[in-house]
């Protein structure tokens, strides 16, 4: 019988912190085994984290604010979050869900 899998493209986006997991992990041991797979291809890209200049754009462009209004904001952000895309995102999250995220115009 035909396989209807067989020739067929898949694509597997996983993430890890590589902080968090060694390679003694369930994570590595089912890497190694795709890795083993004939005919399979697995590209590792890792991800830095934001510059206090790149949490400046995501706030920017997240609020619509010239970057100059967020810098201050994104240099607190950044230093709570150091950086990480993710975090940045949640804490502005909870910042806006808290309304405690309010622009003053007496600076």
């Amino acid at each position: 019988a035909d396989d209807p899998i067989r020739g067929a493209n898949v694509f597997i986006v996983g993430t890890v912190r590589t902080n968090e997991v060694d390679n003694s992990s369930d994570l590595a041991d089912f890497l190694q085994q795709i890795r083993s797979c004939y005919n399979v291809t697995v590209t590792d890209m890792a991800l830095q984290d934001l510059s206090p200049a790149g949490v400046n754009v995501m706030i920017s462009e997240a609020l619509c604010y010239s970057q100059r209004l967020t810098r201050s904001l994104a240099g607190i952000v950044h230093q709570k979050t150091e950086g990480n895309p993710f975090f940045v995102k949640e804490f502005l999250n909870d910042l806006t869900v808290e309304n405690l995220l309010v622009y003053s115009f007496s600076e």
